[in-house]
This record gives C-alpha cells, structure tokens and sequence, in this order.
C-alpha cells in the first residue's frame, strides 16, 4: 500500500498518509481510499490523484483536523476565525463525514457571532453617537449656544 496519498481538490494538490486518513474510518475519505478505490464512482484527475470538486481551503484545515487529532490544542489553532469560513467548514465537514470536526466548527461560529453587535445594536450605537456629538459627518451641529454666539456678533 502506499504510503503518500494525492488529493486534487478544486483544483489545488493535497498530500497525505495512510496513517492520516485512516484515523477516522467512518470519514469520506477513509471510505474513498480503501472501499472504492479503483472503483467507477471514485473520480482522479490525470495523474491518478483523487479528485474532489471541494473547497480546497476547507480542504486543508480538514487535513490538518485528521493530522493533528491527538493534540486538540494545536489543530484548533487551524480553525478559521471568520464566521463565513467556519460555515463552510462546517459544511465541508458535514459532508467528509466528520462530525466531530463539524461540532467544533459549530461552537466557534456560535461563539463569534454571538460576540458580533447585531444590526440593531450597531444602528442603536450610531444614533446615539450622532445625538451625543460624536459622529457628524464633518458638520458642526447646532446647538442653543451656538445662537447665542451668533448674537454677539
């Protein structure tokens, strides 16, 4: 068996182990490579690497999820921290058959975007900025001192 496994993933090559790929035996990929390799529903690219019409940066932090499974600390370092990012990747993983991936995925998109203002809070600062003078777009705002000023002259 060999040992370097090719994945052509959008487009961008991936390369990996047996020892990696199998970690999770119930994965996608673990059924690819070892219960339909050769087969006709398993799709390579020209140089008989596998290909998979993914999103290759997805792709990568799987990679790194099934290297780094021992060491929790470390392959979390890898997980986006961009709420669009986490929830592609939750789909990826959704679909390469990781759920436990996919949950950490879920939790820290939970987490960032309970941490993001929603658009009511952001309307609700701005105005309150605008009637406490601090956002003016360049303008002075008038104000009954202002009328007072005036009358000096």
């Amino acid at each position: 068996m060999t040992d370097i496994i090719e994945f052509n993933v959008g487009g961008q090559i991936f390369a990996s182990t047996y020892q990696t790929i199998s970690f999770d035996k119930k994965s996608l990929l673990y059924t690819w490579y070892f219960e339909r390799k050769g087969s006709a529903h398993t799709m390579l690219d020209k140089k008989g690497r596998f290909f998979i019409d993914r999103d290759p940066t997805s792709f990568g932090i799987i990679l790194n999820y099934l290297r780094l499974h021992n060491a929790k600390q470390l392959w979390e370092v890898c997980l986006p921290k961009e709420p669009d990012r986490l929830a592609l990747l939750t789909q990826e993983a959704e679909f390469f058959r990781l759920p436990s991936l996919r949950d950490q995925a879920v939790a820290l998109l939970r987490k960032c975007t309970a941490e993001e203002p929603s658009l009511a809070e952001i309307r609700g600062q701005m105005m309150s900025l605008k009637t406490n003078g601090g956002m003016n777009n360049g303008r002075r705002w008038r104000t009954d001192e202002d009328d007072h000023d005036n009358e000096d002259d």
